[in-house]
């Protein structure tokens, strides 16, 4: 958790920084000619994307950090259960608005690499992480918890054998034990 901890403060100072070039490029736009308006508006959506995006980012470090204290005390596991399944279920919802910002400001192709992994990473992710905290709650508040989390969802199936069962016969003229 202490990676968590220094890459949220890496990402608040990034926000920081975003909000300043976004400040500079909306005083940059009253000196645009018509040419470079459309490019500017181009730059300031995605400077906002970006932003928002770590926003998100953050709120869900910090998610992890709320998970982590969520055992600490047994009289209050309830409580600090339900407080963080409504984080959870704001974060996927701020997840997915984040991934509609972006969608504001495809103008190049490279544009859609980045929604897409947000699309697969960010918004599957929150998706799974608030359905692993609604079993926990479940469990705890005496609810059937017999619905399995799909993990498959962030990572998928293995499409082939991990290892293969059969061995390979190599022609040699000598046995050659292993090891």
């Amino acid at each position: 958790m202490d990676f968590a901890k220094s890459r949220m403060d890496i990402y608040e100072q990034s926000i920081k920084y975003l909000d300043k070039a976004a400040k500079i490029i909306n005083k940059g736009l009253l000196l645009c000619h018509n040419n470079g308006k459309k490019e500017a508006k181009y730059i300031l959506a995605r400077t906002l994307s970006y932003k928002d995006h770590l926003e998100t980012l953050t709120m869900i470090y910090k998610l992890y950090e709320q998970y982590r204290n969520v055992f600490n005390k047994r009289s209050e596991i309830k409580n600090n259960i339900n407080l963080l399944l409504l984080e959870a279920e704001i974060v996927e919802k701020q997840a997915i608005s984040s991934a509609k910002i972006l969608t504001t400001c495809i103008e190049h192709t490279t544009d859609l690499a980045l929604l897409w992994m947000v699309n697969s990473s960010m918004i599957k992710g929150t998706l799974v992480l608030r359905q692993f905290i609604q079993y926990i709650w479940s469990y705890h508040h005496g609810c059937e918890y017999d619905q399995l989390v799909d993990f498959n969802q962030l990572f998928g199936t293995c499409p082939y054998p991990a290892h293969e069962v059969t061995s390979k016969q190599i022609e040699t003229d000598y046995l050659e034990e292993p090891g």
